[in-house]
């Protein structure tokens, strides 16, 4: 609670050394980035110190802001705006209860929004996906999980649930006239890809294909039989694909998956590896239930 509720404490300091140290090149494969809490959780004066530390390290930030009351509460966004903070540099996750003049002020700004529509229809008190919100300010969003504790961590399902809530909201058969649909299949494909690249600041190097940037790309067969006949690629992908549809992945035009196999992975190491995780967090979360008791 001390870090989530009113927080004053700062970002921990340790992600210097991860800057300086081991995710210093921002062209790797992995690239390092701040989640900080914002103004949701923290005082506005701490909220000011870990984006002033993320920019001193040259770091994009996320931030989950706009959820449920809290949005009205804390009118973080608001908030942020008048202490200089916004900017291309920072990636609010969620906004799904934010004032349309908070995202007149993202769009302004340059600031960018991603959204996880799963999250934000299974987990209650989030408020509706703000999808079809940004997207009449101008702000094209990115498509995030958020937690896949409680929704699958596949894009296929996160393009799927973003279109279909957006569609539902849209034609709601309760609104006398409907207001038309903003979003196609094709919107979400390129909230996975190309406008995600642009969101994370990578959108030189991935999310289109073209002359320069790295060959990363997944393959995933025509006549796959939830697919075919494939009339409509795009439309195929996003309303009928799933990540067993996969043949084949490349990563900066490596093969890293063919024939629908991973290669040069030990699976079942993996999944004994992710159990012990379970059981050792398990553990330490019963030894501070009996510290709390005691």
């Amino acid at each position: 609670e001390r870090w989530m509720k009113d927080s004053t404490l700062p970002h921990p300091a340790d992600i210097r050394r991860l800057r300086e140290r081991v995710l210093n090149d921002d062209d790797g494969l992995v690239t390092l980035a701040m989640a900080a809490r914002g103004p949701e959780f923290t005082t506005i004066e701490t909220v000011e110190h870990d984006i002033a530390l993320a920019r001193e390290l040259g770091l994009r930030a996320t931030i989950h802001i706009g959820l449920g009351s809290n949005a009205q509460k804390y009118r973080g966004i608001e908030r942020m705006h008048a202490h200089g903070l916004l900017g291309p540099d920072i990636t609010f996750v969620h906004c799904c209860n934010a004032s349309e003049h908070e995202f007149h002020l993202m769009a302004e700004t340059g600031t960018t929004a991603s959204v996880s529509t799963q999250i934000a229809s299974i987990c209650g008190g989030f408020g509706l996906p703000a999808t079809g919100r940004l997207l009449a300010h101008g702000i094209r969003p990115s498509l995030s999980i958020d937690s896949e504790m409680s929704a699958s961590g596949d894009m296929f399902s996160e393009m799927r649930s973003a279109l279909g809530i957006e569609r539902t909201l849209c034609l709601n058969h309760l609104q006398q006239p409907p207001r038309k649909a903003p979003l196609a299949a094709r919107d979400v494909l390129s909230f996975a890809t190309r406008d995600g690249a642009r969101t994370v600041g990578l959108d030189h190097k991935v999310g289109t294909i073209a002359p320069g940037k790295s060959a990363d790309m997944i393959l995933i067969p025509r006549d796959a039989l939830n697919l075919a006949p494939m009339t409509d690629p795009i439309g195929a992908l996003v309303l009928g694909g799933h990540a067993g549809n996969v043949e084949a992945i490349l990563v900066e035009g490596r093969p890293v998956k063919w024939n629908g196999r991973l290669i040069g992975q030990d699976v079942k190491r993996a999944i004994g590896l992710l159990e012990r995780s379970r059981e050792y967090l398990y553990e330490k979360a019963r030894e501070y239930d009996r510290s709390a008791v005691r």
